[in-house]
């Protein structure tokens, strides 16, 4: 019987649907709070300037308290989306 204890809620009807519902209620639990992570640390209001080597020069991006996006200078292949990706939130996927 002692060996049952640990994993109690297994063995019972509806144990693994306990389980489920927790884990993914965890799950939701980090992805809301990556999100507000997001939003407190992309939507502050002031004017970022984000300058990325790409190999031959530096590419600069812009993003402007109004959110909107500005690149200079990309550069000649797909270097630079490495750094817009650590540039820009998760949810904002185009530039001006």
């Amino acid at each position: 019987m002692s060996h049952y204890l640990g994993c109690w809620g297994c063995y019972r009807e509806g144990g693994t649907l306990k389980k489920y519902l927790l884990l993914t209620s965890l799950a939701l639990l980090i992805l809301v709070g990556l999100g507000i992570y997001q939003i407190i640390v992309f939507s502050d209001g002031k004017l970022h300037i984000t300058v990325c080597d790409v190999g031959q020069g530096d590419a600069v991006i812009i993003r402007t308290p109004k959110g909107h996006v500005i690149l200079f200078d990309g550069g000649p292949d797909r270097r630079v989306l490495d750094c817009l990706g650590r540039a820009l939130p998760i949810w904002q996927r185009s530039i001006i």
